[in-house]
């Protein structure tokens, strides 16, 4: 059988290396159906009692949000959710992958917000 699984991650710019790769079992890139790239938003806005809103970024870090599916079989549904709750700790801890559009190497982190879904193609 074959699943798509619904994945929503940022990624982060400027994060530390870290330890846990996507697993080369696993596809290594989204599909470009329902793939949605956006920046996430930086700015803290704090109004004042005279003259124009104060704002200052949010992180010190850039932020993209990700949204895609992966295309799996059985074998590697299995994987990504031992993945996914053993080595990342239920999609706490960040990981390294490829940035979906330039390929190049970045750290992402599963959006706590909307875990992955799954359905039967």
């Amino acid at each position: 059988m074959i699943y798509e699984i619904g994945l929503k991650f940022n990624i982060i710019y400027g994060a530390a290396a870290v330890t846990p790769t996507w697993t080369t079992t696993l596809p290594q890139s989204l599909l470009h159906k329902g793939f949605e790239i956006t920046k996430a938003p930086n700015i803290a806005r704090t109004k004042v009692e005279a003259g124009p809103v104060f704002q200052r970024p949010r992180y010190s870090v850039d932020i993209d949000e990700i949204k895609g599916i992966l295309l799996v079989d059985s074998t590697q549904l299995e994987t990504f959710w031992t993945f996914y709750s053993t080595i990342l700790g239920g999609g706490a801890l960040r990981f390294n992958w490829k940035h979906p559009i330039t390929g190049i190497d970045a750290i992402c982190q599963f959006d706590g917000s909307e875990p992955p879904s799954v359905k039967s193609v």
